[in-house]
């Protein structure tokens, strides 16, 4: 799991940093909450990156 050092377990704001950088796979427990059922590789997130200004996509 991904970790952050400006990021601890009594931040408000903790849950959504986690759900936001850490790629899973969950089902959903109502419509809202969701449960994680494992974690899935990084993905490549340079290939989203910008390069020189230009976009490679």
């Amino acid at each position: 799991m991904n970790t952050w050092t400006d990021c601890h377990e009594g931040d408000w704001f903790y849950l959504a940093i986690q759900e936001a950088t850490n790629s899973h796979d969950y089902v959903h427990k109502d419509k809202i909450h969701e449960r994680w059922t494992g974690m899935n590789a990084d993905p490549d997130w340079k290939q989203y990156e910008y390069l020189g200004g230009i976009c490679p996509i």
